[in-house]
């Protein structure tokens, strides 16, 4: 789905939302569109720095697009 509809989907169900990953967000939710320079991308990014949280003992889970929809149904 477009990021708004999930957006809303899960705000509906309660969660809070943001476009930023830091020390109070419990998943990251990782698309399916993949670049072999992810690395380098905002994306990428938000991925690298919720690695280094979760090094830092943060309570933060990486969720795949497919399974943060098939929960959404």
């Amino acid at each position: 789905g477009d990021r708004n509809t999930v957006d809303t989907n899960l705000r509906l169900r309660g969660a809070e939302t943001s476009p930023y990953v830091n020390k109070n967000v419990d998943y990251l939710e990782i698309g399916t569109l993949a670049s072999r320079d992810w690395l380098y991308t905002a994306h990428g990014r938000k991925i690298e720095k919720a690695l280094l949280l979760k090094r830092k003992g943060v309570d933060i889970t990486c969720i795949t697009e497919r399974n943060l929809l098939r929960f959404l149904g």
